[in-house]
């Protein structure tokens, strides 16, 4: 069942349930979009063209209150009983703007007083005409972007005649083969306004010379924002396709059921060569190709700070400035091959890596991402995962401040380990090849960008720009701070600075890069090596009176301000906030959760 958030044409804002209640009688507000289902809903065919609209979160249906034919009435939520008042009738006025009439009294949903004030009531009213009274209703659920759009009279699709890539190509019915030119991608615009692009062209759905008139014959046409090129998507089952430039709406010429009958505009009658089921299509993971043409093209360019001193390696290098451990005989392999490096069942620490001093910073001229095509079933999407090694992790800065300081410290050793890898994701669409979505690891957890987020990423050309943070190398979409594991007691607050910057190093992956796992790669040895990158048995200390002097180094002479009885809990706070980090290496991109798709 799709799902759709309810937008008023006059606030901006959708219709939300107050304090996002589950209980019946609840009030129906205006209210910011934040994305939670008491702000989504479904609307429900029950006859014709009436429908009960059903909030995704409590599972109860838009009502008026008490049943009530007065102007002004508030609107609520309750179970549904079949009443009139909580059946609505959802019309096309014009564009992609709908008004939302009660069966029972014939008026309209409304913002009250025509507020544009965040919590204001919705109630009904008489239509006026004024925005108000007007929503756009804009579809969540994006789970049928691809799609077949099949005609309820005759059970074929919408087609490119000919399989034609060329301009001004006829759109007509035909049996569905699973060819491209009988597949569709539903690409918002704006509000409930659709673009319908062919998967074989990538020309869209389009009335022929921008024609008013009725049984204009429609044709695919380079997009160029024309209203013309632009359709609503009827809410009620999806059944109508309707022309934001003329209202009519897509219809078989003729009502014909003929192979290949002439698809056009035409006012919208009830009949069933005018009604639509857009079918969502499954698509295949990404070929070997495509996955690297999609690297090129949305591959990140990483960015180090410019003081960074711990910079990425090769697995290879490494190894070369490495021993191999095995605790269980004793012996120590210096300089080991990937061919050494044990695989298999894991024996609880048994083997492990220790790296040269000198070592340290690592040798960005040897490094790559290694990148995973990470391909679930059952979805219409490829997660291409760069992996990034460092040799080494640096300490944390700590930032501590009262209202009449502030200063920075050194966490050293806090934060210290060897061996240090990092992921970025990129969500690519199976079918269109768009980028999709963005995740960052950041220290033990990590950040989702999606839809209109993306748009915070600096480029270059189609390539997202990622910070890396000094010395700890969590990942960040800009320059900056980016604090974490923040903290207060008393005057004294604190928080972990990642710091990002330009002018610094880069590595580009769309260049620098090897594709490790795919359903076509054979898997380097060193991804099975089921050990820490890293030593073992090592444990990082801090005494309670280093921490007191990270408190003296951050807050300056003002640390003698600080009363004892606030120091001392600061102090304790700080020991246990961060010494829980050790010089052990980590685990591999195999042992991490990101490998199976799964993002905290």
């Amino acid at each position: 069942m799709d799902i759709y958030k309810i937008v008023s044409t006059s606030s901006g804002q959708v219709v939300a349930v107050s304090d996002a209640s589950h209980d019946s009688g609840a009030r129906l507000i205006q209210y910011p979009y934040k994305g939670d289902g008491s702000q989504q809903w479904q609307l429900v065919s029950i006859d014709g063209d009436r429908c009960k609209i059903v909030s995704v979160s409590s599972g109860k249906v838009m009502a008026v209150a008490g049943a009530s034919h007065d102007s002004g009435a508030r609107l609520i939520q309750y179970p549904y009983t079949g009443d009139g008042s909580q059946q609505w009738q959802v019309v096309l006025i014009e564009g992609d703007y709908f008004k939302i009439v009660s069966v029972l009294s014939g008026q309209v949903m409304a913002v009250a007083s025509a507020s544009k004030d965040q919590a204001a009531p919705l109630i009904q009213y008489p239509y006026s005409g004024d925005d108000s009274q007007q929503w756009q209703i804009v579809w969540v659920d994006e789970s049928r972007s691809l799609c077949k759009i099949v005609s309820l009279l005759s059970g074929q699709v919408m087609a490119v005649a000919g399989a034609s890539h060329n301009s001004g190509a006829r759109l007509i019915q035909y049996p569905y083969k699973g060819d491209k030119s009988q597949q569709w991608q539903l690409v918002p615009i704006d509000g409930c306004r659709y673009k319908i692009v062919s998967v074989l062209s990538g020309q869209v759905m389009a009335v022929a010379s921008a024609s008013k008139d009725r049984a204009a014959p429609l044709i695919q046409y380079p997009y160029s924002d024309d209203s013309s090129q632009q359709w609503v998507l009827a809410p009620i089952q999806l059944s109508k396709i309707v022309s934001v430039e003329t209202s009519q709406v897509v219809a078989v010429a003729s009502a014909s059921k003929e192979v290949g009958a002439q698809l056009i505009q035409y006012p919208y009658s009830g009949n069933s060569s005018q009604q639509w089921e857009l079918i969502k299509l499954s698509v295949d993971p990404l070929t070997e190709k495509e996955i690297k043409e999609a690297i090129a093209r949305f591959g990140p360019i990483l960015k180090f700070h410019p003081r960074e001193r711990y910079l990425m390696c090769s697995v290879e290098w490494f190894l070369e400035h490495s021993q191999l451990h095995d605790d269980k005989t004793g012996k120590v392999i210096s300089k080991p091959t990937v061919a050494q490096l044990p695989t298999g069942s894991k024996e609880n620490g048994r083997y492990w890596l220790t790296l040269d001093g000198s070592a340290k910073g690592g040798d960005l001229s040897t490094a790559r991402a290694y990148v995973r095509a990470y391909a679930p079933l059952n979805q219409d999407y490829t997660d291409l995962q760069f992996y990034f090694f460092y040799a080494y992790n640096g300490p944390g800065t700590l930032h501590l401040f009262t209202l009449l300081s502030t200063g920075n410290a050194d966490l050293k050793p806090l934060g210290e380990h060897f061996g240090d890898w990092e992921t970025c994701v990129l969500r690519i669409d199976n079918a269109t090849r768009s980028l999709l979505g963005v995740w960052l690891s950041q220290h033990d957890s990590g950040q989702w960008f999606e839809g209109a987020q993306l748009e915070k990423f600096s480029r270059h050309n189609e390539q997202i720009i990622v910070y890396s943070s000094f010395n700890g190398h969590a990942n960040y979409l800009s320059v900056g701070q980016n604090p974490t594991h923040e903290g207060d007691y008393g005057v004294v607050s604190w928080f972990l600075r990642n710091d990002t910057d330009e002018g610094g190093r880069s590595l580009d992956c769309a260049v620098r890069y090897d594709l490790v796992s795919a359903l076509s790669v054979t898997e380097p040895r060193w991804l099975d090596y089921p050990y820490r990158w890293g030593p073992e048995h090592t444990h990082t200390e801090i005494t309670q009176e280093q921490a007191y002097q990270i408190v003296r180094v951050a807050l300056g002479k003002l640390s003698a301000l600080v009363p004892e009885d606030i120091a001392g809990p600061v102090v304790a706070q700080i020991i246990t906030s961060f010494k829980t980090d050790d010089l052990n290496g980590p685990e591999g991109p195999k042992q991490k959760d990101a490998w199976l798709g799964k993002y905290d």
